[in-house]
């Protein structure tokens, strides 16, 4: 028997409820699709459910107080940042040798070290903010789909119903535009 899967308005009222089984409904409504997000970036089974479980941890500690308008987005990006968060730690441990799609961007981010490091971060996140929301449509979703959510060239090819070549292509040119505006900015490529 299949299981009815609650609206994300019943989940969020459940985990206001302090109710243990708003962490099972978020996972029956969208388990298999942050089991997704975990493993594009961690790659190992082990690992992603250690990541769910210390996402579902962190959302059970953030709801309340917070209520999200977009559950699934709000928890993605929590799963997402629990798997890049044990990406690096296991990476400082030289435990991982496989790289993310983030180290295509790393010529790009190389900062130099300053005192007001805390700024130039934001400074940064600001920056690659605007750049992203000046992409096209589908330079956009290229973009969030291979560094955000890790994705892999060749699905990447598939949802845009193109070629992984075409993928590679138009990456490299969206990580030259960035290369550029980091460079106006003052950012050292």
């Amino acid at each position: 028997m299949k299981k009815s899967i609650l609206p994300d308005s019943e989940i969020v009222e459940l985990f206001f409820r302090r109710n243990e089984r708003a962490l099972e409904a978020l996972s029956d409504a969208y388990g298999a699709y942050f089991l997704g997000i975990a493993s594009n970036v961690l790659k190992n089974r082990e690992d992603c459910e250690q990541c769910l479980n210390d996402a579902y941890f962190a959302l059970w500690n953030r709801i309340p107080p917070e209520r999200p308008q977009n559950l699934r987005a709000y928890a993605a990006k929590t799963v997402r940042n629990a798997a890049l968060k044990s990406y690096l730690q296991a990476k400082q441990n030289a435990v991982h040798a496989s790289d993310l799609p983030l180290d295509e961007l790393a010529e790009c981010l190389v900062c130099p070290e300053s005192a007001e490091g805390a700024y130039d971060a934001l400074r940064l996140k600001a920056l690659i903010d605007r750049f992203v929301r000046s992409l096209s449509g589908k330079e956009r979703i290229l973009f969030i789909c291979r560094y955000y959510y890790c994705d892999s060239i060749s699905s990447i090819a598939r949802l845009l119903g193109t070629s992984e070549k075409t993928v590679y292509k138009r990456l490299a040119g969206i990580r030259a535009g960035l290369a550029e505006e980091l460079k106006k900015e003052g950012f050292v490529c």
